[in-house]
């Protein structure tokens, strides 16, 4: 808590230096959310549950500046738990450490038909599975990058406006896992073209992984490594009957024989999304499948489907924020066959969340 107070207090501080027409602003959301979780598992007639519940809340400031002729300013401050996301549970005794930490930053510059920013970009992985896929293809479902790396990566960007629509090129620094190479570090090229046909908007992008770098599990278990998988598809959406629906198609590949004698490996994925929205409602249904055909290991199929389902109650909106209740079901089940042996599990969340934006 005080270091929640000490970095309100530098905002504090530092508004009245700065001038006017900077075009500083400020914002956030604080949030609470009840999660009731229930899990099981089945692995050779053997059945076992979990259940749980608990008490999360979680607090982000949003700062942005433009000091003018298009440069901008923007960065945004949360906790980042592991595990546990942006969340922090309620520990024993209030025993848990909130921290707050600069989790995206970004400098660039609006121009004439387009923008480049570098910094620690937000990737908006939530309603793009590109990245899930790309780079967490046994398991990619329930919004891992979000979770997990909490929805940004480092990285540079440009985005150009032309007579097609919008395409955008992001360089982004996986690792620095590299010692004595100049390049030998984790670097991916992430390519978009959104354009609008009629009602229907397209988005082909390709997510290829350009030097070795690592792909994991969502228990951030190693999943291969040094790999340069290439993810390519595509994302539609398009209205009907005032619901607007998102389809998402993506495949992951890739089959690899280094030259050092380490392992091969070669694996194919894909990640197909459908998704329906209307005003406070929001729903969308994954289905991934994932198959590992690395010669040193059996091969190993990977099944997952995922539903979210979401109805968002605004209680209160003014010019100085909002308030609303988002009553919230998520259902994961998985499951992997190696040989003889399959094991499968599921997990039901069902969440209550409070939030207020200012």
């Amino acid at each position: 808590m005080k270091r929640i107070l000490s970095l309100i207090s530098a905002f504090a501080l530092v508004l009245p230096a700065v001038p006017a027409s900077a075009g500083v602003r400020l914002g956030g959301e604080a949030g609470i959310r009840i999660r009731g979780e229930f899990r099981h598992a089945d692995t050779k007639d053997i059945e076992n549950h979990e259940d749980d519940l608990k008490y999360q809340y979680r607090v982000r400031f949003n700062a942005s500046a433009e000091p003018g002729e298009g440069y901008f300013f923007k960065a945004q401050l949360q906790y980042e738990g592991g595990a546990s996301g942006v969340w922090q549970t309620v520990g024993h005794t209030c025993s848990e450490l909130y921290t707050l930490q600069v989790s995206s930053a970004v400098i660039g510059r609006v121009l004439e038909h387009g923008s480049f920013a570098v910094g620690r970009l937000p990737l908006g992985s939530l309603g793009n599975p590109v990245f899930d896929l790309g780079f967490y293809p046994s398991q990619p479902l329930e919004i891992p990058v979000a979770t997990l790396n909490f929805n940004r990566f480092f990285g540079a960007g440009y985005t150009a406006q032309n007579n097609l629509g919008s395409l955008s090129a992001t360089l982004l620094l996986l690792d620095n896992a590299s010692a004595g190479k100049v390049f030998g570090d984790g670097y991916a090229l992430h390519l978009a073209l959104k354009t609008q046909i009629g009602a229907v908007t397209i988005e082909p992008q390709l997510l290829a992984v350009l030097t070795d770098t690592d792909v994991y599990t969502q228990n951030d278990s190693l999943f291969k490594q040094n790999v340069t998988p290439l993810t390519v598809g595509a994302s539609l959406t398009f209205p009907v009957r005032g619901v607007e629906i998102g389809m998402n198609g993506f495949c992951t590949m890739t089959d690899e024989h280094p030259s050092d004698f380490s392992a091969a490996v070669d694996y194919r994925g894909f990640l197909f999304r459908l998704k329906a929205e209307k005003g406070p409602f929001m729903a969308w249904v994954d289905y991934n499948r994932t198959i590992d055909r690395s010669p040193s290991s059996d091969e190993t199929e990977y099944v997952n489907t995922f539903i979210w389902a979401q109805y968002r109650f605004p209680l209160h909106e003014s010019p100085g924020g909002t308030f609303s209740l988002t009553p919230t079901v998520r259902y994961l089940s998985s499951s992997i066959r190696s040989g003889s042996c399959e094991t499968g599990t599921g997990r039901l969340r069902m969440e209550l969340y409070a939030a207020v934006k200012f």
